[in-house]
């Protein structure tokens, strides 16, 4: 995105955006899993949290982008 003209959706459709691995853990787990990994020293980000959706939403919300079907646009 900023070497060239690329455009939030299309960088958040194709590129790996800096997510190298995640956990999904239970709500009552997330403080201690936390804990754990940064005493291992190990950086920690929270993405958000899931729930029901049939159609496959993603949320980027500091972006202001909704993902669906693979595509990422304004939301």
């Amino acid at each position: 995105m900023e070497s060239g003209p690329v455009d939030s959706r299309e960088a958040y459709a194709t590129f790996n955006m800096g997510v190298g691995f995640a956990l999904v853990v239970a709500p009552g787990g997330v403080d201690a899993t936390r804990a754990s990994l940064e005493k291992n020293g190990l950086r920690v980000h929270v993405l958000g949290r899931a729930t029901e959706d049939p159609e496959r939403t993603i949320r980027l919300r500091p972006r202001g982008l909704v993902g669906r079907a693979g595509r990422f646009v304004a939301g």
